[in-house]
């Protein structure tokens, strides 16, 4: 799966649910909707559960109802029609009317962590967005663009600005040119503003980006989103502002409401990217009782899938050890290459015994396997082919292949 945020991968995890969360994005779009006032959101997930999925999601869904009640989508936007084709043919994605109209701009302040203030970083996405919109360009709007600039980037007198909220009459100016030509189909527009990515920042750029936005948010109908990850972007404040300050009381004084993003079943989604291995049913059960149990994130999946769609080994073999290994061992090395490297050496070295032992207790699928293959299912069995393939330097020639193959899945 290609984890780029282009327009095409967003609406392909919408169109085939690859996330298990169209509901979820409905529910979200209809969250905002419902508030009469602006919010500031915080959505908090752990690296990789796809928050920036989500919200792209949530987006691509506001900006086809903004089009469609502005009637502003042409024939020739290829967008909008696969969009409109998705929400028609998948129901947990329709909904009644929304009462307000939502311009979304989409700022990630990862790429922007070089740049000396993220204001201006952030004017210019919305000067972007501006000119992306159908509307006919206000030349008021680009003088205030280049007023905003400029007093950043000169740096005069910008503290007694901010102060004095001359900057933020500015920005206000700047975010009311955005509603233009108001239609009567909704009772409002509204601003949604995405701070995405803001826990892999540095941390001096993290807390400025919090610090300088906090002026402006409590502009009318401007709906701020952060996408983050709680535990780490309270180790940045805490790098920044030391380790006695309280980190989490600091960040929950910007946010109005925390939206908790987990991951649902991450082996609906192993199978909308890789498919089931047909030939081999067998290995299906292991290798999601191996995600499940090493609580892979949808990134890690991707990268899980890629290692077992590239080097798959399975092959219809008698010897029992060979079929452990290609069925059993393979998934085990490919997964802990991928979410503990050092448990992977170990266990590539012959010293990961205990460890197996345990996953063999803990992973239900191991043994249902090797029950399936001889009727019975014990640690013993599993353990020898271990020791014989990883503890001795001894077999034949198929042994020490398959022992030469399984090493080499951590240099890959």
């Amino acid at each position: 799966m290609d984890l780029r945020l282009t327009k095409e991968n967003i609406l392909d995890t919408l169109d085939k649910n690859m996330l298990d969360r169209n509901v979820e994005v409905k529910e979200f779009v209809q969250m905002l909707d419902r508030y009469k006032e602006a919010r500031i959101i915080a959505i908090n997930g752990a690296w990789g559960c796809g928050k920036s999925f989500f919200i792209k999601q949530v987006c691509e869904v506001l900006d086809y109802d903004y089009q469609k009640k502005r009637n502003i989508a042409s024939e020739e936007d290829k967008g909008f029609q696969r969009i409109e084709d998705i929400i028609s043919r998948h129901e947990e994605l329709q909904m009644k009317p929304l009462e307000h109209c939502f311009i979304t701009i989409y700022y990630d302040a990862w790429r922007h962590d070089d740049h000396d203030d993220p204001l201006l970083s952030l004017i210019y996405e919305i000067e972007g967005r501006y000119k992306e919109l159908p509307h006919k360009i206000d030349t008021s709007f680009n003088d205030i663009c280049d007023v905003l600039k400029n007093q950043i980037e000169k740096k005069q007198g910008l503290r007694s600005i901010i102060e004095a909220e001359k900057m933020k009459g500015d920005f206000r100016k700047l975010l009311d040119a955005l509603h233009e030509n108001k239609t009567n189909k909704c009772k409002e527009e509204r601003v949604l503003i995405v701070i995405d990515e803001l826990d892999r920042c540095k941390p001096d750029y993290a807390v400025k980006v919090l610090e300088r936005i906090k002026h402006f948010i409590d502009l009318e109908n401007v709906f701020f989103i952060y996408c983050l990850n709680k535990v780490e972007l309270c180790k940045s404040i805490e790098c920044f502002y030391g380790r006695d300050l309280e980190s989490t009381m600091y960040l929950n004084k910007f946010f109005d409401i925390t939206y908790d993003l987990n991951i649902k079943d991450v082996s609906f989604y192993y199978f909308q990217i890789i498919g089931e291995f047909r030939n081999h049913p067998d290995v299906n059960s292991v290798i999601i009782g191996l995600v499940k149990y090493l609580k892979f994130s949808l990134r890690e999946c991707n990268q899980f899938a890629e290692i077992m769609k590239d080097r798959l080994l399975i092959k219809k073999s008698r010897n029992e050890e060979i079929w452990i290994s290609e069925n059993i061992f393979y998934p085990i090395i490919a997964a802990l290459r991928i979410s503990n490297a050092k448990e992977c050496r170990n266990f590539l070295g012959g010293r990961s015994g205990e460890y197996l032992d345990k996953m063999y207790s803990e992973v239900k699928e191991i043994g249902q396997l090797m029950s399936k293959r001889r009727g019975r299912a014990d640690a013993i069995r599993l353990l020898e082919a271990y020791s014989s393939l990883f503890c001795r330097d001894r077999g034949n020639s198929d042994i020490k292949k398959i022992r030469g193959e399984l090493k080499n899945l951590l240099y890959d």
